[in-house]
């Protein structure tokens, strides 16, 4: 079985956020993590997810937001990439995604 790691190096943090939380349709103010329930308030203050507030914070606070949402919620991750292959007709099981931090913080 082929193993794919991806590693990204430039991402829009704020709309990355806002793209996984409307996909998971859940609130994270249970969540174990103080980022995720900070973004979750920044949510349900402004109504909607506040892209230039999120990209403003630091980056390690950035780093554990997007690895907590993928993590927590990588079911959902999951089937939504699996749907998107099936819709361009490629057949696809993906049986984790994992998020971790890396070391090389800038």
């Amino acid at each position: 079985m082929p193993e794919f790691r991806i590693t990204v190096s430039d991402i829009d943090y704020g709309a990355a956020a806002e793209l996984l939380l409307d996909m998971v349709g859940e609130k994270a103010d249970a969540s174990d993590s103080k980022a995720l329930r900070l973004l979750s308030g920044m949510a349900n203050a402004a109504g909607t997810l506040p892209k230039k507030a999120v990209n403003a914070l630091p980056q390690n606070v950035k780093d554990e937001i997007l690895v907590s949402l993928v993590n927590n919620f990588k079911d959902k991750l999951i089937g939504a990439v699996e749907s998107k292959a099936a819709a361009k007709g490629v057949t696809l099981t993906i049986d984790d995604i994992a998020a971790k931090k890396s070391g090389n913080q800038k």
